[in-house]
């Protein structure tokens, strides 16, 4: 069995020392315990076995179960997590992706990133699970739906989010994986194109989406500055990892499949949770 090490961080004061983890502050009255934790303390994100971790512990005169009880107890130490269930990250983005910032984003993950174009994406299949983020540089329901339902199809062990802008702001749509069966990107867009059919609103952006919907035309662009894209990738390999990397802390399903709604100039951000819009093309789908 394995044991993995979490961050954590020595805290050395004239009296004591102290341990911070993402549980708080503890102090340590052990002296032995304090050596142990900085035997360890450059080793974060290792993994090794537990009968090692035990002997080391027995070396320092400890009782070993007492300690490891403790240690997971102010997450030092946690067990070994299954892996996720994605072995493959493919983004489609309509700007030019720099090698370094590429490689960057690609280690952030413990994992390649694949990047192409949409003409690439539509007819990829993937051998292994696989995430898909499809960043649209035009809000095309009517061909965004063809090319996610297409991937969907195509990789129905896949998870696939859809990215776009709306002038001031970036929103992300909830990861959807087929064989869940969870709430699709297009939920929400149609209950928008719906709503503003039976019921028109005030808001500006709707009214726009829905009048390039209903005249079969493309929304125009929104220009992003080189910060913005950052901020986006940032967001996006943020909504990627608890699928491909097995996180330090718990995620909940809720937090995993929610959509992102980003203010492009600050960065600040705001969740939501979807519900399924009964007549979308994902529930026909799943039955």
């Amino acid at each position: 069995m394995n044991i993995k090490i979490c961050n954590y961080e020595m805290l050395n004061f004239d009296a004591t020392a102290a341990v911070y983890t993402s549980r708080g502050i503890v102090k340590i009255n052990n002296p032995d315990v304090v050596d142990l934790l900085k035997l360890y303390e450059d080793k974060v994100d290792a993994e090794l076995s537990l009968d090692t971790l035990c002997s080391c512990i027995e070396g320092h005169g400890l009782d070993s179960r007492e300690v490891v009880d403790f240690l997971k107890g102010i997450a030092v130490l946690a067990d070994v997590q299954p892996k996720p269930i994605m072995q493959s990250v493919v983004i489609a983005s309509p700007w030019p992706m720099p090698e370094g910032l590429s490689s960057m984003l690609s280690a952030e993950l413990a994992l390649e990133i694949s990047f192409m174009s949409l003409d690439k994406l539509s007819v990829h299949k993937s051998s292994v699970p696989t995430f898909y983020v499809v960043l649209a540089k035009s809000l095309d329901i009517r061909y965004l739906k063809s090319l996610y339902y297409g991937i969907s199809s195509r990789n129905p062990d896949c998870a696939i989010s859809l990215g776009y802008a709306d002038h001031t702001h970036f929103h992300l749509a909830a990861p959807y994986l087929p064989s869940l069966g969870n709430p699709c990107a297009f939920c929400a867009l149609e209950r928008v194109l719906h709503y503003e059919t039976t019921k028109p609103s005030e808001n500006a952006w709707a009214k726009l989406l829905a009048f390039c919907y209903r005249t079969n035309i493309s929304p125009p662009t929104t220009r992003l500055d080189i910060m913005s894209k950052l901020r986006i990738l940032s967001l996006v390999v943020r909504s990627i990892k608890p699928f491909v990397k097995a996180p330090d802390v718990r995620v909940t399903q809720d937090r995993a499949l929610c959509s992102i709604e980003m203010d492009l100039f600050s960065g600040v951000t705001q969740t939501r949770a979807d519900v399924h819009w009964p007549m979308c093309e994902c529930l026909e789908r799943k039955l």
